[in-house]
């Protein structure tokens, strides 16, 4: 047998990978379906009709030539979405509503859109088989991990419901490779400035990375200072420059427009729906833990808590920690579509203050909830739906055994290839309400992560 790998090898490599894809395919086609669009994704697809009809870039939902642009949310993935429905959609008889509704008239546009998200599957299973080899070496564990990426429940989901977890999936991969690479390669030049390219893509998916690049700094300078280097430095400004060069034309373009230098407009939002949260009592902080537990954790609630200690945390209540924030927010907002659009800025600041004023009366609390929601985020489903809670933490908990490991070793590669999805995880613990979806950009480093757990080796970081 080992005769017959070593003679046909690298066919053999070709076949099981094309086996993996071929399994991702069927996996996700008994998903791929018509369906209702809500929440977020709504926002992108509204954004990606605009600029495919009007060629403004603007989450309002209001079908007219007249449309203003906005800067709510991050463009990325909008934008892709309009190339590809000027390559099959025609615009005379393309509508807002039916990127958004099961119309029967708008099925096949529908399910093409779904397609172009199943592709982005393909290649993050693919990439991250590229990523494995490069982590992992020559041998059974980058399979593992593009297969469990290819296969994985949340980006799967992601296929049809359109919000940006899986295209923010592919950048962070990329960037957290070539991370990697900056240290363990002589061609270091080459990959800093491919790990800005993948580190602009992200901010511009998921502006909550904009301060990614103070994590990089303190890990670049500890390099610097440990080597006694002026390399480490170069690396870092050529990220840096890169990166926050293809960010500011956007920037430019809503400072121009709005008067802010912004990637989107959501931070203060967000923080207000955390800062709310701050306010619960000690009793609702208990029964959280259950809350947040998926499966058994609800129903013990009945046996330990009384109503009145978890009925906020219902997402649809309207007094609730969630549902009452949103509601506030919206009562904040006066006017039509386009006044609300030049209320944005005034009213994130204001929500950003109040939220601030908030956390700083409740300090503890916050504190004491950024475990509790660093526990909410770190459910990701594995392999199926009905997976057992605990395989849920496999994950996190791979990767900080990785990290601890790596840390141990002083292995800087591996250090700098989990330092994305720690900053992703640690910023959402801190500062939102983090929901698993949340993490779902984190599956491809995380399998790379629990991969190299199950081959239980290191490798040292070495140069070609």
């Amino acid at each position: 047998m080992k005769k017959f790998w070593y003679q046909h090898q690298s066919w053999a490599r070709i076949v099981i990978l094309l086996l993996i894809l071929i399994s991702v395919i069927i996996n996700a086609v008994d998903e791929i379906q018509p369906r209702m669009v809500e929440d977020d994704a709504r926002h992108n697809l509204a954004m990606a009709y605009n600029k495919f009809q009007y060629g403004v870039i603007s989450d309002l939902r209001t079908d007219s030539p007249e449309i203003v642009p906005t800067y709510r949310r991050e463009p990325l993935y909008s934008v892709l979405l309009s190339g590809v429905l000027s390559a099959i959609a025609d615009p005379e008889t393309t509508t807002h509503d039916c990127l958004t509704e099961p119309e029967p008239a708008c099925v096949p546009l529908q399910l093409k859109l779904q397609w172009f998200n199943l592709l982005l599957l393909l290649a993050l299973t693919l990439a991250t088989f590229l990523a494995g080899r490069v982590i992992l070496g020559d041998n059974f564990a980058p399979y593992l991990a593009s297969l469990l990426v290819g296969l994985s429940p949340g980006l799967t989901d992601a296929v049809n419901n359109f919000y940006t977890e899986l295209i923010a999936a592919l950048p962070l991969l990329i960037l957290s490779t070539c991370l990697y690479l900056t240290v363990t390669r002589r061609k270091w030049q080459l990959y800093a400035i491919a790990a800005g390219g993948a580190f602009a893509a992200l901010m511009l998916t998921k502006a909550v990375f904009l301060y990614f690049g103070l994590f990089l700094c303190l890990a670049f300078m500890i390099h610097s200072w440990q080597k006694h280097s002026w390399q480490p430095l170069k690396t870092l400004a050529i990220i840096l420059i890169v990166a926050y060069s293809i960010t500011g034309l956007w920037m430019t373009r809503n400072y121009l427009n709005f008067g802010v230098a912004k990637i989107s407009g959501r931070g203060g939002e967000v923080l207000a729906i955390r800062a709310k949260f701050s306010e619960m009592s000690w009793s609702e902080y208990r029964a959280s833990w259950l809350v947040f537990t998926p499966g058994y954790g609800k129903p013990l609630l009945n046996s330990f808590f009384e109503l009145e200690d978890y009925t906020r945390f219902d997402r649809g209540n309207p007094e609730g920690f969630y549902r009452s924030t949103k509601n506030r927010i919206e009562e904040m907002r006066q006017g039509d579509a386009i006044d609300k659009v030049y209320q944005q800025q005034e009213i994130d600041d204001r929500l950003k203050a109040e939220s601030v004023q908030t956390i700083k009366q409740n300090w503890f609390k916050h504190l004491a909830l950024s475990a509790t929601f660093a526990y909410r985020g770190s459910f990701v489903r594995m392999v199926a739906e009905n997976s057992l809670v605990p395989t849920r933490l496999v994950y996190f908990i791979s990767l900080f055994t990785v990290l601890g490991m790596a840390l141990r070793h002083q292995d800087l590669g591996l250090i700098l290839f989990a330092l994305p999805a720690l900053y992703s995880y640690s910023i959402h613990a801190v500062a939102s309400h983090y929901i698993s979806r949340f993490s779902v950009p984190l599956i491809p480093c995380l399998a790379i992560a629990f991969a190299l757990l199950i081959l239980q080796k290191f490798k040292k970081p070495h140069r070609n």
